[in-house]
């Protein structure tokens, strides 16, 4: 099984996109894991025991968070992870829910707001750190949202690790295919002041950046 795995609203579905070109197909539904130490939540029809003993000629679109257990789990399958700048995954976790509720409007006080503890109960930046320790399972290939939407990011690396024909993947199949893509990335700078910037402090966004920060200085796996 292919695991296309990341937080919310970094930029999975470019994942599942991926793997369509490639010709793998889609077990149907969303295999998500909200947090650490909790059970799978299964959207869709497929049972989790199958999933995990279906080839790498299938894959899943995946939520799921870090822990030492599932690692251990993962290890005989391929796993994509997506990486994006938290401040962008917090912009563009706002218009997600202004796109869910009619009655919300993107604005400075809903950023905020969500920021402080409006991603599945936690903050943002905190509930994303849930996901940083797979940064560090040597068996999974990780890819940074921004490289891939420049198309900086070297596709040839994601062939190697997915056993296809150098060539298999281009950027034009790829990207702007997902069920949520709008046609604009968030551009988080739009959005941020020193009172948004005081709010992400406080609800553990400096440990996030400077996770980012660090992985960012290193090369694409």
């Amino acid at each position: 099984m292919i695991f296309c795995n990341g937080c919310s609203k970094t930029g999975t579905h470019i994942l599942t996109s991926l793997c369509a070109s490639a010709g793998k197909k889609q077990i149907g539904g969303t295999l998500i894991k909200r947090k650490p130490n909790t059970k799978f939540l299964m959207k869709g029809k497929a049972k989790i025991e199958k999933i995990f003993s279906m080839s790498n000629n299938m894959y899943i679109h995946s939520h799921i968070s870090y822990s030492e257990e599932l690692e251990y789990t993962f290890a005989r399958h391929k796993h994509l992870m997506m990486l994006r700048n938290p401040r962008a995954l917090a912009v563009s976790w706002m218009r997600h829910r202004v796109k869910e509720n009619s009655d919300l409007r993107e604005s400075k006080e809903l950023l905020i707001g969500l920021i402080k503890g409006g991603m599945f109960g936690e903050s943002i930046p905190r509930f994303y750190s849930n996901f940083f320790g797979w940064v560090n399972v040597s068996n999974i290939h990780i890819i940074k949202f921004e490289d891939f939407i420049s198309r900086s990011h070297k596709i040839e690396s994601t062939e190697k690790y997915l056993a296809l024909k150098t060539g298999t993947l281009n950027y034009d199949d790829i990207l702007g295919s997902g069920s949520t893509y709008t046609g604009k990335y968030s551009e988080w700078e739009e959005w941020w002041c020193e009172e948004v910037e005081s709010v992400w402090h406080d609800a553990g966004g400096e440990h996030a950046d400077s996770f980012i920060a660090g992985y960012y200085s290193q090369t694409t796996r």
